[in-house]
């Protein structure tokens, strides 16, 4: 039953999710409907773009509240193990690791960002169109490039 779940899952994602015209049908609703079937957790007031590029382990993502991600971002939560690759080993045989990426409250992710393995978003940051992520990036920050830099950071209002 896990199988089919996981089956049915990534059939959702590939030819459900993707489609623009489900997310203007459902106003948002569906898209973070069909990553918690597939095993995220996915907070409230979530907004996904089309067509962004989810990687098949999706229990390795948590999304906070107020999240938005634009359309084409990628995310992938798996990586070779190069710990132990040495000269003359086969690449297609070392294993895969998976980690773990964040998205805190209130983060937004641009278009076309790639967002690395084991990547945590902090609370407030925003991440460039196009940006590279591949350390975390600290809360209430601006990230863009390849790789990701801060390029500004906010600092706490009293007006608040």
């Amino acid at each position: 039953m896990k199988r089919l779940k996981s089956i049915f899952g990534i059939f959702l994602l590939r030819n459900v999710y993707s489609v623009h015209l489900f997310h203007v049908l459902s106003r948002g609703r569906l898209r973070p409907a069909i990553l918690r079937f597939c095993g995220a957790k996915v907070g409230k007031n979530v907004q996904l773009g089309p067509f962004v590029y989810w990687d098949p382990h999706l229990d390795m993502l948590e999304v906070g509240d107020n999240v938005i991600v634009s359309p084409q971002a990628c995310f992938i939560f798996h990586d070779r193990d190069l710990s132990e690759f040495g000269y003359g080993n086969l690449y297609l045989n070392v294993p895969h690791k998976l980690q773990k990426t964040t998205l805190c409250n209130n983060c937004r992710v641009g278009t076309r960002a790639l967002i690395l393995p084991g990547v945590t978003i902090g609370e407030g940051a925003c991440v460039g169109a196009g940006a590279l992520v591949t350390k975390d990036v600290p809360a209430w920050s601006v990230v863009a490039g390849i790789p990701a830099k801060i390029i500004k950071t906010f600092a706490p209002s009293d007006e608040l």
